[in-house]
């Protein structure tokens, strides 16, 4: 299956591109449609941006379903990288976790100039995410609950999705850098290249583990009345995740194939365990007394 797209051969009138001339003849396979909206980067100026593990840069992207193009940042990434970026957008989206809108987009080699980390190929499909300007980063670390409940809009319950979220991709990487406050004061999520086992690992890998989920630590350090108040939305949140790991279209995500089994299976024994991390976050046993009003735990 290919997505990888020359702007010039066109664009069907529901936004999916045509397939590339580098898809075989034999090739009878009818393509999917696209996860994320498609686009082409066509447009100056491109901008590179500095600081980041692989090259990124910020450019208008033409997208056939939106009138004229989109401010986006574009991640120049491996293919791998690339699929894990891609599936972990798709499960955030699904349990609705707060994401910028994603775009898979075309990129072609004479527009880069001095940055181009593809070899010959001329075009690559790289993935990418709408701007907001003047976005700012979150500061987790020197923030306490009340300011980051009021002024970006994270309360405890946000912040406890988010961690469990990266309990099950595997991301220790969650820093102010990826956890962004838009100008409309909503808080979104943003790269998560380095998930699935990928953090200085080989990809998938489970030994040793990712790092600690500072997030978690948070939800720990909340009183028992708070954790208690959120064990029943959570169980809910870890069920809707469970079910969301299970559907992965990745025939639609992932263009290797090979990489199919691998991250289902990663994914799929993390969904597992995420009911028990979320009980041994809460600690709190299922008495009377300790649930909230009306919550009946559920059968073991």
């Amino acid at each position: 299956m290919h997505y990888i797209l020359y702007a010039e051969a066109g664009v069907t009138d529901d936004g999916n591109m045509r397939a590339d001339n580098r898809i075989s003849p034999d090739d009878t396979m009818t393509l999917p449609p696209a996860p994320f909206l498609l686009g082409s980067l066509n447009r100056e100026p491109i901008t590179r941006i500095s600081g980041c593990a692989h090259p990124v840069v910020r450019g208008r992207v033409h997208v056939p379903v939106h009138t004229g193009s989109v401010d986006a940042f574009i991640k120049l990434l491996p293919p791998r990288e690339f699929a894990v970026e891609s599936v972990c957008e798709w499960l955030a989206r699904e349990v609705e976790l707060p994401m910028p809108e994603p775009l898979w987009v075309t990129v072609h080699r004479q527009r880069m100039r001095t940055v181009w980390p593809f070899g010959n190929d001329e075009t690559q499909l790289c993935f990418g995410t709408q701007a907001f300007n003047l976005a700012r980063p979150v500061h987790l670390g020197d923030q306490s609950r009340s300011v980051l409940a009021q002024a970006y809009g994270l309360d405890s319950l946000l912040l406890a999705k988010i961690a469990l979220f990266d309990e099950l991709i595997g991301n220790d990487d969650r820093h102010a850098g990826n956890l962004l406050l838009t100008p409309r004061g909503t808080v979104v999520l943003i790269d998560h290249e380095r998930a699935l086992g990928g953090t200085g690992l080989a990809l998938f890998s489970t030994a040793p583990p990712p790092g600690p989920n500072q997030l978690l630590h948070r939800v720990r350090a909340l009183s028992v009345a708070e954790r208690a108040t959120l064990k029943s939305p959570l169980r809910a949140f870890c069920a809707a995740c469970t079910t969301a790991a299970c559907r992965i279209p990745y025939t639609q995500l992932v263009n290797a194939e090979a990489l199919h089994e691998p991250m289902r299976v990663y994914l799929e024994s993390r969904a597992e365990r995420l009911f028990d991390t979320l009980e041994e976050t809460l600690g709190i046993r299922d008495l009377p007394g300790l649930n909230p009003a009306g919550f009946h735990p559920l059968a073991p």
